[in-house]
């Protein structure tokens, strides 16, 4: 069952299953069950995206959360072209190192 299709700034549409969001993100981090709503915000209005270190078909969005010390990372995978499915997410202190910037917000 889809739980959202969200597009980026750069017109990337990303779908996201909700076996996906349980088996990858809720199983490792139970605590951010209702972080959904989050994840799709950080995937319209992101901060910055990049182009993942070790895959260069996934991309990372971040955007600075509430709290104002830590991003919530998005990470998505091309299935075709300007399409993206979700494969996780997950609260960090900063980008990874090794990650290629594709797109900084004005």
């Amino acid at each position: 069952m889809t739980l959202f299709t969200v597009s980026d700034p750069q017109g990337i549409e990303v779908h996201c299953e909700s076996g996906q969001w349980k088996e990858h993100v809720l199983e490792n981090r139970p605590f951010m069950s209702g972080w959904e709503n989050e994840a799709e915000q950080v995937i319209q209005q992101p901060n910055a995206i990049f182009r993942d270190a070790s895959f260069s078909n996934r991309r990372c969005y971040y955007r600075l959360r509430g709290n104002g010390r830590s991003y919530l990372k998005v990470v998505t995978e091309r299935v075709a072209e300007k399409r993206h499915r979700l494969i996780t997410s997950f609260p960090t202190d900063a980008p990874k190192q090794g990650e290629t910037i594709l797109w900084i917000e004005n």
